[in-house]
């Protein structure tokens, strides 16, 4: 019996004696396996899934079923006299199951929507949102804010911190606030600061950092009599600003505290876990992979590219503002997990948190 799982639905190895009745049989007791072990926790046994009558088996028929899936990879035996326990390629057939059921719709978050539209700013909500990831799902919430690069802008100013050090705040349409100090080789006065500000806004509002980049180099390559010195000086300080501009977005993490429940990761997996968590970066570049890819991602175990994530899994949802900016949230935890729930709760919170960026 071989079942991809990468596609569940009918496949079957060549030269197996089989028809789609005993297929579905397998595929069945399968996902009845990994279900019955993901509530329990414990290494499911033949006679407890014959017990449930579904399928019209013996005990030692479905003992020669699971033995079969446990020679294919997709279950594993911890102890010679102990029942059978899902590996991340049945966690992974298991999910593909669930996805290809037609998807899995939001599940609704009662009572949270207010909260999270309630937010004073767009930091408070994206915090407010992982924090609701981990209550709900009793994992660890993740929420990547969408990269400022992509954010149109509404408003640009300049305010003079010292003489030679100038503080540039960029508003974008959304609210989103973005804020850096650079040094500049002579000093500005307030008001051409002020000037430098409205110029830059009224030349290129409506686009985002990502395009001014390329419009500032174009502008400033151009015949230097179109510009008078107060435009010419404002230019360079826009270009000033976003030059080596990192193309970074705030991480918010909560619910560590989470994995702590259960006992489901070893030790020393969790000290890796936990300095990844402290670092940020990986999580950043996985939660950003997710905005460039459409619907639900999710990393099981030893599918996780980073060592430090393949004691456990990721399940990952985009989001998207009205205007366009995009992002991604998310939950880490055990590969034992109500992967149903977890899914349908996570996509919800995207849905909200899209809403709420308006």
């Amino acid at each position: 019996m071989v079942i991809d799982p990468q596609s569940p639905a009918k496949q079957v190895s060549a030269g197996i004696r089989s028809s789609e009745t005993f297929e579905e049989r397998g595929e069945r007791i399968l996902g009845d396996a990994v279900e019955a072990y993901i509530q329990s926790g414990l290494p499911v046994g033949s006679r407890r899934l014959a017990r449930r009558g579904r399928y019209g088996l013996s005990a030692a028929t479905v003992r020669n079923v699971l033995s079969d899936l446990e020679q294919e990879g997709y279950l594993s035996k911890p102890h010679t006299s102990a029942g059978r326990v899902p590996t991340d390629k049945g966690y992974r057939f298991y999910v593909n199951r669930i996805l290809a059921r037609g998807g899995v719709e939001p599940i609704s978050v009662e009572g949270r929507e207010d909260w999270l539209h309630h937010s004073q700013n767009r930091e408070t909500l994206l915090a407010r949102a992982s924090r609701l990831l981990a209550d709900l799902t009793h994992q660890v919430g993740m929420v990547l804010a969408p990269n400022v690069a992509d954010a149109p802008l509404k408003h640009m100013e300049f305010l003079a911190i010292s003489p030679r050090r100038v503080l540039a705040v960029f508003v974008a349409g959304s609210g989103l606030v973005h804020h850096k100090a650079f040094d500049v080789p002579e000093p500005y006065s307030a008001e051409d600061l002020q000037r430098a500000g409205r110029f830059l806004k009224e030349e290129f509002a409506g686009l985002t950092l990502r395009q001014m980049r390329g419009r500032l180099l174009e502008k400033m390559a151009e015949d230097r009599a179109r510009y008078d010195t107060l435009r010419r000086r404002a230019l360079a300080l826009g270009q000033r600003c976003l030059e080596d501009e990192t193309e970074s977005s705030d991480l918010y993490v909560e619910g560590t505290e989470n994995l702590l429940d259960g006992g489901e990761i070893e030790v020393e997996e969790m000290r890796a876990l936990l300095a990844t968590f402290e670092e940020k970066k990986r999580i950043v570049e996985l939660l950003g992979a997710c905005i460039a890819r459409p619907g639900k991602a999710v990393f099981i175990g030893t599918e996780n590219p980073d060592e430090p994530f393949r004691c456990c899994s990721l399940v990952l949802v985009p989001y998207c503002s009205p205007q366009g900016e995009r992002g991604a949230l998310g939950i880490v935890g055990p590969t034992r997990m109500e992967y149903s729930k977890v899914l349908g709760t996570v996509s919800g919170v995207a849905h909200l948190v899209s809403k709420a960026m308006a």
